[in-house]
């Protein structure tokens, strides 16, 4: 799969950030794009960010969403799959975007 993506800014100037916890720190610097699957540009959509050296992110495509994202907690642990081929239901935990497959 190849995207075309184009670079854009989603944060006004000066943005802070408070998480579920309370916790509260400026806006990591982050690099954000959006676009489109190439061969499927009238019926796709990809959003990638990629944050402090990790990436994550989402595609439509085909009727299908696909995930990129963090999966435990080693650097580097980034997986790219479709969301109906999951055999758990992965969801976030409470501090931040790491994926935890069910207990």
């Amino acid at each position: 799969m190849t995207l075309y993506l184009w670079k854009f800014n989603i944060f006004a100037e000066g943005p802070k950030v408070e998480y579920a916890s309370g916790q509260k720190s400026k806006a990591s610097k982050c690099c954000h794009y959006a676009g489109v699957v190439a061969g499927a540009e009238k019926n796709s959509l990809a959003e990638i960010s990629v944050c402090e050296g990790e990436i994550g992110g989402l595609v439509q495509f085909k009727g299908h969403q696909y995930t990129l994202g963090k999966f435990g907690t080693k650097k580097g642990s980034e997986v790219f799959y479709r969301h109906d081929q999951l055999n758990f239901t992965p969801h976030f935990n409470k501090d931040s975007a790491i994926y935890q497959p069910d207990s």
